[in-house]
């Protein structure tokens, strides 16, 4: 284009005006003199190892910023999960003590700082696992290995940054010319690898951690697909894990390396050659792939981090109108006082167990089977202490019937006052707190609330139930919508603002150090 060669093809003109014209006319309209190329000028230009070195450099910027999401991400899953910090204990990593697994276990160790959600460092909790799932145990140890990938390879592209790759070189004080292979871009190729094979494995955990957040059968009480209508009118994020698992068989295709596949070129001179833009445009497409599951991610957290908080609200409010009707019904039976707190634990305790077993079901089909099943430690306690009543089970069915009534009636007005105006982040950790307010605030992300919100809903049919009302399709955006506006603040570098804080303060109580200089962030949550 700069020899004005009219063969090659370039834009010109303004962008709202833009023609594709010869390269002899555009210099014309440009007034730019066509470029007489001296030896080796034009082979600078074209050099593919410059160009590697650029693309390379964009990629792992970008892959450096997913990398750090990654870990803070992980730390919000554990407190949508009510997962434990435990397994960030610095300890563990003490004894196997390589430095990017203590570094990502300080990263969410201190994440999780301040949680009411996840479980504290050799804290109890009631599930059912001991231990998390390994998609956020081991964590640290999955993570870690690719921390020190990425350090290096941002160490071979800043060498390669600072380098000269001509050939000949010449020696300026000496004048000696020296033939070799510089331009032999192999550093740009094994960064990208190490890049690339990191992108799946980062994927491959928030696939796994989002599987299982979506999954009623792992997410400790969540409802399926996260949905915060009823389940079988709702599927919310059912579309959005198909994608993930799309975007996952991609990310594991991309992995595959791409130097061992040069074939000699050039009558068997070029035998050996980097594929480096080979190398780091395939990364790029990973890289892409990776942000939109990041955004995925984050988007469905937000979410599962508004339906615990919601829940909790519930739950706190339920347990006492529960325990109030336990004692009404003891003292028409006329069991002494000292049963009292007995009879409302078994009955809270099975209530409790039951709202984490039954979120596949509708409202109404729920709260009938929990209230009924609640009949049976409540009869217990009355059968041992001897209760009087001559209407026992009368009493005992009138109870279950006005239990669920208003289990039904608090769960809608708890879900329809939290959709106006809940907010989880009073019970998140330091990291997921910033989080979830640039995804609720700044980006103006909502809730999701089911099918209500799909845009053309006012066309698909008649009044949801749980808001009683046909809304206007006006102003409602699609799921894919809201993950493509993280997205975007993912890839134009937003969200670094709030990561670079979470991260800073990491780093000031000494994550940076090592595994034995973890104490200033070993507090866990609480």
């Amino acid at each position: 284009m700069l020899e004005g060669n009219p063969a090659i093809y370039c834009w010109k003109g303004p962008p709202s005006n833009r023609q594709i014209v010869p390269a002899s006319e555009a210099l014309v309209t440009a007034e730019v003199r066509p470029t007489v190329f001296e030896p080796k000028e034009a082979l600078g230009l074209v050099n593919g190892t410059a160009i590697s070195a650029a693309a390379a450099s964009l990629t792992l910027a970008s892959m450096n910023t997913i990398l750090s999401l990654s870990q803070l991400l992980t730390a919000m899953n554990v407190e949508a999960v009510i997962g434990t910090a435990t397994s960030f204990a610095p300890f563990i990593s003490d004894i196997r003590p390589h430095p990017g697994q203590a570094q990502v276990a300080a990263t969410i160790l201190h994440a999780l700082e301040g949680s009411r959600l996840a479980t504290g460092l050799l804290q109890g909790h009631t599930h059912t696992l001991f231990q998390d799932r390994y998609s956020l145990r081991t964590v640290p140890q999955w993570l870690g290995p690719f921390v020190e990938d990425i350090l290096l390879a941002n160490k071979q592209v800043a060498i390669e940054l600072n380098s000269t790759t001509d050939n000949p070189l010449i020696d300026a004080s000496t004048g000696d010319i020296y033939h070799g292979g510089n331009f032999q871009a192999v550093a740009i190729t094994s960064a990208m690898e190490k890049c690339r094979l990191a992108a799946q494995a980062i994927g491959r955990m928030l696939f796994y951690q989002f599987t299982e957040m979506t999954d009623p059968t792992k997410n400790r009480g969540l409802p399926p697909n996260l949905c915060v209508d009823e389940p079988s009118t709702s599927f919310t994020f059912k579309g959005v894990d198909t994608n993930m698992a799309g975007y996952m068989s991609e990310l594991s295709f991309l992995a595959n390396p791409v130097h061992n596949h040069v074939v000699s070129a050039e009558m068997g001179n070029q035998a050996l050659n980097s594929l480096a833009l080979v190398s780091a445009r395939y990364t790029d497409t990973a890289v892409d792939i990776l942000s939109i599951m990041c955004a995925c991610s984050l988007y469905g957290t937000c979410q599962a981090l508004d339906l615990r908080a919601m829940n909790y609200i519930f739950q706190s409010e339920l347990k006492a109108t529960i325990h109030g009707r336990v004692e009404n019904i003891l003292l028409v039976a006329g069991v002494s006082e000292i049963w009292h707190a007995r009879a409302q634990a078994d009955v809270w305790h099975f209530i409790a167990n039951q709202l984490d077993k039954t979120t596949t079901l509708d409202s109404q089909e729920r709260f009938d089977l929990i209230m009924k099943g609640a009949q049976m430690p409540l009869f217990s306690v009355l059968v041992e202490a001897q209760a009087s009543s001559d209407d026992l089970l009368q009493h005992l069915s009138t109870w279950t019937a006005v239990n669920s009534h208003m289990s039904v009636h608090l769960f809608n007005q708890t879900r329809r006052t939290y959709i106006d105006s809940g907010d989880a982040s009073e019970l998140l950790g330091r990291a997921s707190r910033k989080l979830y307010t640039f995804i609720r605030k700044d980006l103006g992300v909502p809730m999701h609330r089911g099918v209500v919100d799909h845009p053309m809903y006012k066309q698909c049919g008649g009044p949801n139930s749980m808001l009683g009302k046909v809304e206007d399709p006006v102003g409602k955006y699609t799921i894919g919508h809201w993950i493509s506006l993280i997205n975007d603040a993912i890839k134009e570098g937003k969200i670094m603002r709030v990561m670079v804080e979470c991260l800073k303060e990491a780093a000031d109580v000494g994550i940076e150090l090592g595994p034995r200089h973890l104490n200033g962030g070993s507090n866990g949550a609480h």
